[in-house]
Order: C-alpha cells, then sequence, then structure tokens
C-alpha cells in the first residue's frame, strides 16, 4: 500500500480514499496504465491489487462509508453496519450529501452479538445516528487542510458534543454521565437506573431477536483425555495422502478424532479439501499448575 500511495503521489494522481485493502484515487489514462502495470496482477492473486471500477464522483464520510457514481448518475455504496437488503429504498447518496453539509441523519443499521452463554442477539427496526467529525484535519473551502497546529487542533476536539447534547454544557454532560454511573452501581441489575433530568435525547428503537439455535458442539467441551490421572495433550504434524508435500502442524488432546475431523473437511480451512495422515505426535510434558510445557 506505500508504494501505491508512493507511485500515485509522483505520478500526479490525487488520492480520495483508502482503508486497509482499497484506495480510490483521480488519474488521467496514462496514469492509470502505468499503475496498473506495476501493482495490478493479469491474473487475480492473493494480495494482489484489482480494479473494482471506474466512477465519476466519490463520496465518503469515513472509513467503510462511501458512494462510487457512475456517468450515468447510479451509484454503487458501502457502509459497514448498514445492511443493503434493508436499505434497498435508502438514498445512501444523498444521505451522506447531508451529513457532508453538517446535518446529523439517520440510517438503519444491523448488528449480531455473542453472549457468554454462545447465544446470538441480532438487532432489528434500529437506527443510528450519522454525522461527519473531520480528527485529521480542517474542513475549509469543500476540502480538507491540515491542523495549523495542537491547539487548532484541541479547540475543534473540545467544541466536539454527542448528538443529543447539543443544548447542554460539557460540565452537564459530564455530571449526569458520572450520576448514572453512580446509580447503576448502587442499583441492583434487575431495577432500572434513573435518568438525568437533563437528558432528552429520544430512546432509540431496538428489538433484539435471540437465535435460540445453539450448536452441539458450543454447549460444552469434549472431556480431555487423561493416563493415570494426567491430561494428555499432543503436538502433530500431518502429511497429505496425494503426496504433494503438503503439511499441517496441530494440537489436540483427542489425536484420532482430530485426524478424523481434518480428513472430515471439519478440522481446519488449511487442511480442508485433501486427506491426510498422521506423520508424527509428541505427547506434552505439563508443568506442576498443569499448562502445557
Amino acid at each position: 500500500m506505500q508504494a501505491s500511495f508512493q507511485f500515485l503521489s509522483n505520478a500526479g494522481a490525487t488520492l480520495l480514499y483508502t482503508d486497509t485493502d482499497s484506495i480510490a484515487f483521480a488519474a488521467s489514462p496514462e496514469a492509470w496504465t502505468a499503475y496498473a502495470g506495476l501493482f495490478v496482477p493479469v491474473q487475480k492473486t492473493f494480495g494482489g491489487m484489482e480494479l473494482e471500477g471506474e466512477y465519476r464522483r466519490f463520496v465518503t464520510v469515513g472509513p467503510k462509508k462511501y458512494c462510487c457514481v457512475k456517468d450515468d448518475g447510479s451509484y454503487e455504496w458501502a457502509c459497514n453496519g448498514m445492511p443493503a437488503k434493508s436499505n434497498t429504498q435508502t438514498d445512501v447518496l444523498r444521505k451522506f450529501k447531508a451529513v457532508l453539509e453538517g446535518q446529523v441523519v439517520d440510517i438503519d443499521y444491523f448488528s449480531i452479538n455473542a453472549t457468554f452463554d454462545f447465544k446470538l442477539m441480532h438487532t432489528t427496526g434500529a437506527s443510528k445516528k450519522l454525522r461527519f467529525l473531520s480528527l485529521k484535519g480542517a474542513v475549509e473551502d469543500n476540502g480538507i487542510r491540515w491542523w495549523k497546529n495542537e491547539q487548532e487542533f484541541v479547540e475543534y476536539a473540545a467544541g466536539v458534543t454527542p448528538v443529543g447534547w447539543e443544548k447542554h454544557t460539557r460540565r452537564e454532560m459530564c455530571k449526569a454521565l458520572k450520576q448514572e454511573a453512580t446509580e447503576i452501581e448502587e442499583e441492583p441489575p434487575s431495577q432500572g437506573t434513573a435518568g438525568s433530568s437533563i437528558r432528552e435525547r429520544p430512546p432509540v428503537a431496538e428489538v433484539r431477536i435471540e437465535n435460540v439455535e445453539v450448536k452441539e458442539w458450543r454447549k460444552g467441551k469434549r472431556p480431555r483425555p487423561t493416563e493415570g490421572g494426567k491430561a494428555k495433550d499432543y503436538v502433530y504434524i500431518l502429511t497429505d495422502v496425494g503426496g504433494k508435500g503438503h503439511s499441517y502442524v496441530g494440537y489436540t488432546p483427542h489425536l484420532e478424532k482430530r485426524l478424523d475431523e481434518h480428513n472430515a473437511g471439519t478440522g481446519a480451512d488449511a487442511t480442508r479439501g485433501e486427506q491426510w495422515r498422521l506423520r508424527r505426535a509428541h505427547r506434552l510434558l505439563r508443568s506442576p499448575h498443569g499448562t502445557p510445557l
């Protein structure tokens, strides 16, 4: 990625957006041809860059939140936590434009939260507030420039207020949060906490549906085999049956069962699609505390 940035900068391209595995930039056809010759493999390669499309405009309000506008006005969009299936009638581009204009907009979102008893909690009918914050630089003349100094950034950050608290001072907000934290500590978990009198934020409509289908293997761990009252653990080495020279190293207390899982395609992603034989296994020694040495 760093080499891509350096090349694009030297080629006169304008970097528009980047995240862990994506780059959006504006460049001439000649600059793109030169870039593709160096960074885009002829065949799709793991770790190699790939052209996803050419667009007329690119609009982004933050990481993993952007719209790619085509010549005919249609667009493709991505927004983490915002499912496409439940937003087929949502004009995401219009919402993003409103955010860039300083408005706070509502977006539908979806999430899955795991509980300690291995159940899943799904959010349905929920919404979140979306607004634009620029922590990397000041927004001026429809562009972003670097902060002039540390003090300018400090002043900007100090003026950022959470959504719903715009009419209150930071002192009031801190006092209310501290009061709420104290009430939560004092009251039993079964009782609701009293809200602060200054909070006026409407509650977010959200329904959580519990997924009661729990896989059998998650209900409890398999009993660990023992010998003479001591647990048995192995480090093992597998080789492929087909003679391709592939090998795999793993750790298990259930040696024979683990080999069957690998050959059934349920042992590990790296061993799927092949048959394996046990080449070697070593019994692990344990410390007096029971941890493998």
